[in-house]
């Protein structure tokens, strides 16, 4: 979640409303909340990170990663949903959108500028951070931002570990992500990574009555 934008994805797999109802029906009540437009389109990418992408001037993507989509809760992924339709709503006026592109198009040389333009953007993030706590509490969203980094890492670990030379080879593991999910889930993959994981995930989460 966050960062540049316009953020763009490859290998995107459209999500079409008749086979993922339940997504869509998220990404509208999350839109209806929030009293923004909802993307033209929604779709999968096989990363570990969220974002919205312009496709033209008035049609919009929201793209979001499949670990996410297998890995967060339903309170955290509304939660996502809600912070990158929130910066996509922002981005669509036209200086916040020239602002937000600057910032994207590499590095600024003047210190000052870049100072001045990086304290805007982060501004931005945190207004739809803030935005985002209106459809999932502030727990749900740190939670949210600790699994994902977790997520991310193990992806990449996953990856290296067990697949790393099939691209070279022209392959791709049909069962990678089945073969990650079973390490996070079953193996306990993220408390390997972060000892600390379960404690602060319990931590993070309202509790629950008997």
């Amino acid at each position: 979640m966050g960062g540049a934008w316009p953020r763009r994805a490859r290998h995107r797999h459209l999500a079409r409303r008749a086979d993922y109802p339940e997504l869509h029906a998220m990404v509208d009540e999350v839109a209806g909340t929030l009293g923004v437009r909802r993307p033209s389109r929604v779709c999968f990418v096989p990363i570990a990170d969220s974002g919205t992408t312009p496709l033209g001037p008035r049609r919009t993507e929201l793209w979001i990663g499949l670990p996410y989509a297998m890995g967060f809760d339903r309170a955290e992924l509304r939660g996502v949903i809600a912070f990158e339709l929130a910066l996509l709503e922002a981005c669509r006026r036209w200086p916040v959108r020239a602002l937000m592109d600057l910032y994207g198009s590499g590095p600024i040389k003047k210190d000052a500028v870049r100072t001045e333009i990086a304290a805007a953007v982060r501004a931005l993030l945190v207004q739809a951070d803030e935005t985002a706590c209106r459809v999932s509490d502030r727990r749900t969203m740190a939670t949210a931002l600790l699994r994902g980094a977790l997520l991310s890492h193990s992806l990449g670990w996953f990856l290296g570990r067990y697949a790393a030379d099939l691209p070279s080879c022209g392959l791709f593991a049909v069962d990678f992500y089945q073969g990650w999910r079973w390490k996070v889930y079953e193996d306990d993959l993220p408390a390997r990574l972060m000892p600390r994981y379960r404690e602060l995930y319990a931590a993070d989460r309202p509790a629950t009555g008997s």
